[in-house]
């Protein structure tokens, strides 16, 4: 983003802040570690539901590994996996570390 910025000649911090509108506080909290999963919990009602949220390629492949053990049992499972730590708010490019993007993220939430 900032060499976009820099190429277009805009200074993000002398543009003015917007109000967000319309938008779901759980769909604003997407880009955080877990935020999709709170957002799939919060929703489904009708059955048992085993949420999970990790965090970095490498736990990722290990928890999709071990959950086929609950879809042979039959358990209804929504794994949330996050390939950057701290979830897309800590991804490549980031300029401030992901638990000040989560933060900055929350205050809008």
């Amino acid at each position: 983003m900032a060499a976009l910025f820099i190429a277009a000649d805009i200074d993000p911090s002398t543009q003015e802040e917007l109000a967000l509108k319309d938008a779901s506080t759980k769909g604003r909290l997407f880009a955080k570690a877990g935020g999709v999963a709170t957002a799939v919990s919060s929703q489904v009602t009708n059955i048992a539901l085993k949420v999970a949220s990790v965090q970095g390629l490498g736990p990722c492949i290990t928890s999709l590994k071990s959950s086929v053990k609950d879809l042979k049992e039959g358990r209804y499972l929504f794994l949330e996996c996050m390939a950057c730590e701290g979830g897309c708010v800590g991804g490549p490019g980031t300029l401030v570390s992901p638990a000040a993007a989560v933060r900055a993220l929350e205050k809008h939430s």
